[in-house]
C-alpha cells in the first residue's frame, strides 16, 4: 500500500469520537458447594446417617464435605414418606400403652415398609412395622362390632388372657394352642382337657362363662354344665368355645407383640434408627424443594484448581478356574493413577472410594485417605466376595480437596451356574422335607455327579459337595426309619381299637418318637399318631373315670345311700355312653354289673319308700289284728331282701309295732271276758299273758343275735342289748327252727342274689 492511501485511511480515525470505556463484567453469583450445603441443611448427625446408609457418597471431612454421588431414587422415596415417618413414633407409644393404633382404616405409617432395609428404614424398623401391623389387625378384630345382634365391641381388649392362667399354660404346653392361627381345632380339646376332663378347673369354666356373658350377653352356664355331665360338647357350646378361644388368642397375641417390641428396643439399634429417621424426615418435610435445590447445586458445581489426576483405567481380574466368576468367588478390581501439578516435594491428601452400584442402591462403600506426591502410578484395588449371582458395576471415585475427579466404573459379570446348583440342592431338600425320601436320595446323587469336577477347582463347590453327601446319607437314614415306622403303624393303631381293648400308650409313643425324627413332610404320620394317642388316652381315661365312679357308687350302696349310689353309676355309665369304644373287655363286664346294680339301687329306694308308707298305714290301724295283718308281710319282705341291714330302722319300727299289737291281743281283761268272771279264770289269763310276753322277748333276742351275725364286716354292728333274764322253762317247749350262726359268704354281685 502506498503512503497516500495509508494517510487517507488514517485521517477519519484520527478525527472520530473517542471510544467508550469498557464496562466491567457482571459479578458471578457465588453458589455454595453441595457438601457444606448438605451439612447445613441436614445437620451433622443426620448427614452422617444418610452417608452411612449409602444415600450420599461424601469425601472429605465434617465442615468440608465433597458430595460425589447421590442415590436420588432413595432420597425421593424417603421424601415422599415423611408424613408416614412422623406418624410412626406416636403410634409406637400407643402400642406400648396398650391402646389402639388407629380408629379404623389403614395405618398412616405403613408406607415406610416399602423402603428397602438398606436405607434409613433398617431391618429392626421393618420388624417393628410388621409387628405393629399385626397388632392393629388383632385389635381391630377384637374391637369391631360383630354380626350377632347381642355382640358388643370391647372398649379395650386388655386383661389377662387364658394362656396367662395356670390351666391355660398347661393346655398350651400340651397342645401348642398359644401359637395356633385359628380357634376352630381347639374347641373340642379345650372342652376335653380343661372344662370337662378329669383335671377340669372351675376357674377356667368361670372365666369362659364370664367372658361370654360380657362379650355377647349370653348365659352359657346351664349349657356348659349339661354338656360336662354328658361328657360331650354340643354344637351350640362348640360355637361359643370357638368365639371365646378366638378372642383369647387375639388378646394373647396383643400381649406377645408388646413383649416382642420391648425386646426389639433392648436388643437392637431400633431406638437410634428411629431417631435418625425422625431427624432426616423432619428436614425433608420442612423444605419440600430441598431435592431440587440440591440437584441445581450439583449441576453447577465446578472443580477448584488443584493437582491433576490421571487414571490408567480399571481392570477386572480374569477368572482362573472354570473361566467365569460365580457366587462365592473372590473378585478383584484394580486400577492406577498419576498425580501432576504439585510443587516439588509437596504431598496432597487423596481419597479413594469404591462401591458397588446395584438396582437397590449403593452397597459396600469404602473410602481410604492417602498422601500422594507428583508421579505414580498409584495402585488402587478392591476385592469382593460375590454373595449372589447378580452382575453389578464397581464404581471408583478418586479426588483431592481441589482439582479434577476420577470417576470410573466397570461391570462385573457373574455366572449363574453355582446358583443353579444351589437351586438343585434346594429342590432335593424339598423332596426330603416332603417325605419323598427315595426321590431325594436320587436327586442328591445326581447333583453330586454334576458338581464333582467343579469341586476340585473351587472351594464353594467343594463345600456344596460335602453338604450334598451329608444330606443324601441323612435321606437314606430317614428312609430306613420311615420303613420301620410304617411297619409299626398297624400295631400302634390296634391299641386304639375296642376289639383289642388294651388302651396302652407305649407303642404309639414309640411310633411318635420315630415320626418326630423324620422331616416335616412326614407329619402326615405324626398327625395320625397324635390322633390315635388322643383316642387311646381318652378311652383309657374314660375307663378310669368309670371305674372310680363305680367304686364310689358301690361304697355308697354299702352305706345304704341308694340315691347317691344310683347317681354315681349313672355318671359312670354316661361316660361310657359318650364313648362307646371305651365299653369293652373288663369295663364292659363292669358296666353290665353297674346297670344291674343301678336297677337294684332304684328298687331298694322304692322299697324304702313303700316300707315307710306301709308303716304309716299300720300305725293308723285301730285294731291289733289289723295292724299285724300289715306288719307281718312287711317283716317277711325285709327279711327276704339281700341287704336287710339297710332297712334296720324300718324293721325295728315294724317289730316294735308288732310286739305291741301281739301284747294287745292277750290282755287279761279280754281273756277274762272269754273265760268268765271267777278268780281262777282271772289267774289263768294272767299266766297265759305273761307266758306270751316271755316268748315274744325270746324271739326278739334271737332275731337281734341273728342280725348281728349276718351284718357285713364293713358295717360296725350295734352294741348287743343287755341279756334278758332266762325265762321259766315251759313244760312242752316249742323248738325254734335251726338258724345258721355263720355270716353268709361274700356275694359275687349284688344283682345275682336279688329275687
Amino acid at each position: 500500500m502506498n503512503p497516500l492511501t495509508l494517510a487517507c485511511l488514517l485521517v477519519p480515525l484520527a478525527w472520530s469520537e473517542p471510544a467508550a470505556a469498557p464496562q466491567p463484567a457482571p459479578a458471578a453469583v457465588e453458589r455454595p458447594e453441595p457438601g457444606p450445603w448438605l451439612e447445613a441443611a441436614f445437620g451433622p448427625e443426620s448427614l452422617a446417617a444418610l452417608r452411612r446408609r449409602g444415600i450420599f457418597i461424601l469425601q472429605g471431612r465434617p465442615g468440608a464435605w465433597r458430595l460425589r454421588m447421590t442415590d436420588w431414587k432413595a432420597l425421593q422415596a424417603l421424601s415422599a414418606r415423611t408424613q408416614a415417618a412422623q406418624e410412626l413414633e406416636p403410634a409406637l407409644a400407643k402400642l406400648k400403652a396398650g391402646q389402639a393404633l388407629a380408629d379404623s382404616g389403614p395405618l398412616a405409617f405403613l408406607p415406610l415398609a416399602e423402603l428397602p432395609p438398606s436405607g434409613l428404614v433398617t431391618p429392626p424398623m421393618h420388624a417393628l412395622l410388621a409387628a405393629m401391623a399385626a397388632y392393629h389387625d388383632h385389635w381391630t378384630a377384637l374391637t369391631r362390632a360383630l354380626a350377632e345382634p347381642r355382640a358388643t365391641a370391647l372398649e379395650a381388649p386388655a386383661g389377662t388372657d387364658l394362656f396367662a392362667a395356670s390351666w391355660g399354660k398347661e393346655f398350651a404346653k400340651s397342645t401348642g394352642a398359644d401359637a395356633a392361627s385359628e380357634a376352630v381345632p381347639l374347641a373340642k380339646p379345650y372342652f376335653d382337657k380343661v372344662l370337662a376332663g378329669v383335671h377340669r378347673d372351675p376357674a377356667a369354666a368361670a372365666h369362659f362363662v364370664t367372658y361370654v356373658s360380657q362379650r355377647w350377653q349370653a348365659d352359657v352356664l346351664n349349657r356348659l354344665e349339661t354338656d360336662v355331665s354328658a361328657g360331650l360338647p354340643s354344637e351350640e357350646l362348640r360355637g361359643w368355645l370357638r368365639r371365646y378361644l378366638g378372642d383369647q388368642l387375639r388378646i394373647h397375641a396383643l400381649a406377645d407383640i408388646r413383649r416382642r417390641v420391648s425386646e426389639l428396643e433392648k436388643k437392637t439399634s431400633l431406638a437410634s434408627d428411629l431417631a435418625e429417621l425422625r431427624a432426616a424426615a423432619a428436614v425433608l418435610r420442612g423444605n419440600p424443594k430441598l431435592i431440587a435445590e440440591l440437584e441445581g447445586l450439583v449441576q453447577a458445581a465446578a472443580p477448584a484448581p488443584g493437582p491433576e489426576l490421571t487414571s490408567a483405567g480399571l481392570h477386572l481380574e480374569k477368572p482362573v478356574r472354570l473361566g467365569q466368576h460365580e457366587q462365592g468367588d473372590a473378585v478383584t478390581v484394580s486400577g492406577a493413577y498419576w498425580v501432576d501439578g504439585l510443587p516439588p516435594g509437596q504431598r496432597v491428601e487423596v481419597e479413594e472410594t469404591s462401591l458397588r452400584r446395584t438396582p437397590k442402591g449403593f452397597r459396600d462403600v469404602e473410602t481410604r485417605a492417602v498422601k500422594r506426591a507428583n508421579g505414580g502410578p498409584y495402585v488402587v484395588s478392591r476385592t469382593f466376595v460375590l454373595e449372589d449371582s447378580r452382575s453389578f458395576l464397581l464404581q471408583s471415585i478418586i479426588s483431592a480437596a481441589a482439582g479434577n475427579v476420577i470417576d470410573e466404573a466397570i461391570e462385573v459379570p457373574v455366572a449363574k451356574e453355582f446358583e443353579l446348583a444351589l437351586g438343585r440342592l434346594a429342590s432335593a431338600d424339598n423332596q426330603a422335607l416332603g417325605c419323598a425320601l427315595k426321590e431325594a436320595e436320587t436327586s442328591y446323587a445326581r447333583l453330586e455327579a454334576q458338581i464333582a469336577d467343579a469341586a476340585r477347582e473351587k472351594p464353594q463347590y467343594r463345600e456344596l459337595l460335602e453338604t450334598c453327601r451329608a444330606r443324601r446319607q441323612r435321606a437314606v437314614k430317614n428312609a430306613a426309619a420311615l420303613a420301620k415306622l410304617e411297619e409299626a403303624l398297624p400295631e400302634a393303631a390296634s391299641d386304639s381299637s375296642p376289639e383289642r381293648c388294651q388302651y396302652d400308650l407305649k407303642r404309639v409313643d414309640d411310633a411318635v418318637d420315630m415320626a418326630r425324627s423324620l422331616p416335616a413332610g412326614c407329619d402326615r404320620y405324626l398327625s395320625g399318631l397324635r390322633g390315635q394317642r388322643r383316642i387311646i388316652s381318652r378311652r383309657a381315661a374314660d375307663q378310669r373315670v368309670f371305674c372310680a365312679a363305680d367304686a364310689e357308687a358301690a361304697s355308697r350302696r354299702r352305706a345304704c345311700d341308694f340315691g347317691a349310689a344310683a347317681r354315681g353309676w349313672a355318671r359312670g355309665l354316661a361316660i361310657l355312653d359318650a364313648d362307646p369304644a371305651a365299653r369293652c373287655g373288663r369295663t364292659a363286664r363292669e358296666a353290665l354289673r353297674a346297670e344291674a346294680d343301678i336297677r337294684a339301687a332304684g328298687l331298694d329306694e322304692r322299697w324304702r319308700a313303700a316300707f315307710s308308707e306301709q308303716l304309716q298305714q299300720a300305725e293308723s290301724e285301730t285294731t291289733p289284728s289289723g295292724r299285724l295283718s300289715r306288719l307281718n308281710p312287711l317283716l317277711a319282705r325285709i327279711g327276704a331282701l339281700p341287704d336287710p341291714y339297710c332297712f334296720a330302722a324300718e324293721r325295728t319300727r315294724a317289730e316294735t309295732l308288732a310286739r305291741e299289737a301281739g301284747q294287745a291281743l292277750v290282755m287279761p281283761d279280754a281273756v277274762e271276758q272269754r273265760l268268765g268272771g271267777d278268780e281262777s279264770a282271772g289267774g289263768a289269763a294272767e299266766s297265759v299273758a305273761a307266758r306270751r310276753r316271755e316268748l315274744l322277748d325270746e324271739a326278739a333276742a334271737l332275731r337281734t343275735k341273728l342280725e348281728e351275725e349276718q351284718a357285713p364286716a364293713a358295717v360296725a354292728p350295734a352294741e348287743p342289748p343287755a341279756k334278758a333274764a332266762a325265762p321259766a322253762k315251759p313244760k312242752n317247749p316249742v323248738k325254734a327252727p335251726a338258724e345258721s350262726k355263720t355270716a353268709p359268704k361274700a356275694r359275687k354281685t349284688r344283682a345275682e342274689k336279688r329275687p
